[in-house]
């Protein structure tokens, strides 16, 4: 059996990314938000993440599935301990995490990690693929953003990443063991909601 669409159909399908098919997480309400993924006021520096990408593609890098983890230099990682001093006694990893370019991610939860305070670095803006995280029966992705910004988010949540983009997708992750909900709770002050 095939699926005839209309013209118009056609149309609509044909120019949607799949950032457009998700819904917004920062239009969500709190209640959802403290379950799922929320934006963080945490002020990241640029030099900090421009000096990070000066050595992200020298890495030594595990690969499992399409995702690359690494770690940082030493001089680095303390620097972006310093910047999220706040969370630091709840978080075991700090890592570096990269997929490359016309690769998936598919849908799975994390086996170890409850939670990810996450930062995307590169590439800026359209070209970088968001994550898919899906819940109640929809799919939700963290919005379009041209300055680095702060997203904490459950990953025991079914989440995927599709980088259909002509560039390797590189983000920040420090990773804690602490359900995602006692993370909201514990650092509320630091959500944005």
């Amino acid at each position: 059996m095939t699926i005839q669409l209309s013209d118009r159909q056609e149309k609509i399908y044909a120019t949607k990314t799949r950032r457009q098919w998700c819904d917004n997480i920062d239009d969500c309400d709190i209640e959802f938000k403290s379950h799922l993924a929320c934006k963080m006021n945490v002020e990241f520096p640029q030099k900090l993440i421009d000096d990070i990408m000066l050595v992200v593609k020298d890495r030594n890098y595990v690969s499992t599935g399409g995702l690359n983890v690494s770690d940082l230099p030493k001089e680095l990682h303390d620097r972006v301990s310093d910047t999220f001093s706040m969370f630091q006694e709840d978080v075991y990893a700090t890592s570096i995490m990269m997929i490359k370019s016309n690769t998936n991610m598919y849908t799975h939860l994390d086996p170890v990690r409850n939670t990810s305070v996450y930062l995307q670095m590169s590439p800026v803006g359209e070209d970088y693929t968001p994550i898919e995280l899906y819940a109640n029966t929809r799919m939700y992705c963290i919005p379009l953003h041209n300055t680095p910004t702060v997203y904490g988010w459950n990953t025991k949540i079914p989440h995927a990443v599709f980088n259909k983009s002509k560039f390797d997708r590189y983000n920040l992750q420090l990773s804690s063991k602490m359900k995602y909900e006692e993370f909201f709770k514990k650092y509320k002050e630091y959500f944005i909601f």
